[in-house]
């Protein structure tokens, strides 16, 4: 694997392990307007949970990428090495 291929790997990573926390946060603030009184109405609440639930699907999601993203890398790195 060249440097630029790695290079890309692990700015793909990078980005998706960003991606994941800026959803995640964005869900906990979500999730506390749903429980601050009075900042939502009662038939919004079940929307914004359901959003908030995407969000952290997605959150966990692009996680995840970035955690294969990392071990290809380490993996090529460990098969430089022997």
């Amino acid at each position: 694997m060249s440097e630029k291929e790695k290079k890309d790997l692990r700015d793909k990573a990078n980005d998706y392990q960003t991606y994941s926390v800026v959803l995640l946060a964005l869900s906990a603030l979500l999730y506390l307007g749903t429980i601050i009184p009075g900042a939502l109405a009662a038939e919004q609440k079940p929307f914004v949970l359901i959003i908030v639930g995407l969000f952290l699907g997605v959150s966990l999601y692009f996680l995840n990428r970035s955690f294969t993203y990392v071990r290809v890398l380490k993996d090529e790195d460990d098969s430089m090495t022997l």
